[in-house]
């Protein structure tokens, strides 16, 4: 069992008691991919930064150049994505579903039919 407390993030495992995170997750997320892969392809491009100081200026700038409209066609393409795959999940489950309601059914119909065979043989 799983207990998530968001104000702490503290997350209890029932086999290993309590974990203290950190105020902000490790984990890396979407967005965090976008920008370390974006600022990575705009600073390493030849010539290669000589310095320090130089890497920092060439980091700055390509931050700066992120606009808006590329963080909201981003999104965009993140939430087409998602929902895509949200909506894979319900299609597969749907079917699994009717399938397991048509089994359910015929299991129902013949356990019917059986019934009605013993009450048959024993009105005869």
């Amino acid at each position: 069992m799983i207990i998530a407390a968001v104000k702490y993030r503290v997350i209890r495992n029932d086999c290993r008691g309590f974990n203290n995170l950190p105020p902000r997750s490790p984990d890396a997320t979407p967005c965090d991919f976008f920008l370390c892969g974006y600022v990575k392809d705009q600073v390493y491009v030849p010539p290669l930064p000589a310095s320090i100081p130089e890497l920092k200026v060439r980091i700055r700038t390509a931050i700066e150049t992120i606009t808006a409209d590329m963080l909201q066609t981003f999104l965009d393409v993140l939430l087409t994505v998602h929902l895509s795959i949200f909506i894979s999940v319900i299609n597969q489950l749907d079917a699994q579903i009717f399938l397991f309601y048509n089994k359910f059914m015929s299991c129902l119909y013949m356990f019917r039919a059986h019934v009605l065979i013993i009450r048959r043989s024993k009105l005869y």
